[in-house]
């Protein structure tokens, strides 16, 4: 063992070096380094997990997915690797990409509409990993999907968070990972109009309420009254538009 490296710890699994059964289709594949993460909420019961050698705690998120099948090829899309992956006793995949980690377990009769499971990621630059992640889906699907499972927002400031730009990623299994940048001091916080403040509100009922709908009479009610030479004339119309497209009215 080395100070500041990772050790496997496989809680409620065997060590790799007894998995002989030759119907065990464990995967092992090579260790993370460094992650960093800040996470929230949910259940989770994906066992495998690991420890730094240092007195610094760490969260890895565990988050459900009807089939971990799924989910491999779709953050490979994105960038991430695999750091280990089995399906029995039970399925667990954990992934590994911009520093941080991501853990999937198998839930049986999981459904991408009904999923409440979600994250938060923090990150330096919020607009550089929307990129990333937007070339990548790009590649995989032809387009940046904005509507259904997966789908991406873009990175907006989020009044519900002090101003901060953010964004989410849902993926295949309607998991919401939300993320948003480290430093308040890169964050505007000029004087908006009174549609400013509508964006704004719009923005924090369809990209972390999820409530698309609702945003876009926020937004539709806002513009008729907005004189002609609002500031935010064109922020608002943007997002509307982005907003009907995820309906499938754009």
């Amino acid at each position: 063992m080395v100070d500041g490296l990772y050790q496997p710890s496989r809680v409620g699994i065997p060590p790799v070096a007894d998995h002989d059964d030759p119907h065990d289709d464990t995967v092992v594949v090579d260790l993370i380094d460094h992650p960093e993460v800040a996470t929230t909420g949910g259940i989770a019961s994906c066992q495998f997990v690991t420890q730094r050698l240092s007195d610094t705690p760490r969260v890895v998120r565990q988050l459900p997915c009807a089939d971990i099948d799924e989910m491999e090829p779709f953050f490979a899309a994105l960038g991430f690797r695999t750091t280990y992956r089995q399906h029995r006793p039970y399925a667990c995949l954990a992934l590994h990409g911009y520093g941080f980690d991501l853990q999937y377990y198998g839930l049986e009769g999981h459904a991408p509409e009904s999923s409440h499971s979600s994250c938060l990621v923090i990150v330096d630059d919020t607009v550089q990993i929307w990129e990333e992640f937007a070339s990548g889906l790009r590649e995989a699907y032809d387009r940046v999907p904005v509507r259904g499972f997966p789908r991406l927002t873009r990175p907006r400031p989020r009044k519900n968070a002090d101003g901060l730009s953010g964004f989410s990623l849902v993926d295949p299994a309607g998991n919401w990972i939300r993320f948003f940048s480290r430093d308040p001091s890169t964050e505007t916080t000029a004087a908006v109009s009174r549609l400013g403040v509508a964006v704004q509100n719009a923005v924090v009922l369809a990209d972390s309420k999820g409530d698309d709908a609702q945003a876009t009479k926020v937004l539709q009610g806002a513009l008729r009254r907005a004189p002609a030479d609002d500031p935010s004339l064109d922020d608002a119309r943007e997002f509307l538009a982005e907003l009907q497209a995820r309906q499938g009215d754009g």
